[in-house]
């Protein structure tokens, strides 16, 4: 699915609005694994008060964003992706307990869709009243969306930690797939005869989960 397309997001997931991340992960067992677009919070129109600090890359002043643009608004997008190398197979017998690798890697760094995070989006150096503006916003996508602003660069490396997980008995082979769960922040921008275009996408990574399949 391609995050950039707004119109294909919200018709895919537009019922799943709201529901919380762990019900949906009902998700069958693919190899190789691919991202699982779980849900979609409903969209969020940023009032024009706060336009002065929002750094389209297209439109770089008020004017033009008054004069060419209908709308700027946010959304949540939750998916759920893991690596090959997370994935593990453990015969038929006992429950047993293990420690397992796993590997963390911001599934927007894994498609290049968007280059654009929420620290250059905003403004985050205006001073007088525009930092008024910087801030009111700030606290606005975070009350919206839980996201947490930061005028510090983003860590995008690939992050690697283990865990201990008890693995239950069964009188299968079992495979355990570790999902990631990541919140991403998209903005888009609406045009008033142009259509809508992605210019901000910014992923936190919210938790591991670990499911088992039988083979």
């Amino acid at each position: 699915m391609d995050i950039s397309n707004w119109e294909a997001l919200k018709n895919d997931l537009g019922e799943n609005t709201g529901k919380p991340l762990n019900q949906l992960l009902n998700i069958p067992y693919s190899y190789p694994p691919k991202p699982v677009f779980l849900s979609l919070s409903d969209p969020y129109d940023i009032p024009q008060k706060y336009w002065p600090v929002i750094n389209d890359p297209k439109y770089d002043n008020m004017m033009k964003k008054q004069q060419l643009v209908d709308s700027y608004f946010g959304a949540v997008l939750y998916v759920a992706y893991t690596a090959p190398s997370n994935i593990q197979t453990f015969p038929a017998g006992q429950s047993q307990t293990t420690t397992i690798k796993i590997s963390q890697v911001s599934v927007l760094k894994q498609t290049n869709v968007c280059s654009v995070d929420v620290r250059s989006l905003i403004k985050g150096e205006a001073s007088g009243l525009l930092k008024g503006v910087t801030l009111g916003l700030t606290t606005e996508l975070e009350t919206k969306f839980g996201y947490s602003y930061s005028t510090e660069t983003t860590d995008t490396k690939e992050k690697t930690f283990t865990k201990t997980v008890t693995i239950p008995a069964s009188d299968k082979d079992r495979i355990l797939v570790p999902w990631n769960l990541s919140k991403i922040l998209v903005v888009y921008r609406k045009h008033k005869t142009k259509g809508i275009s992605l210019i901000c996408a910014d992923e936190t990574i919210e938790q591991s989960v670990e499911k088992f399949y039988t083979l």
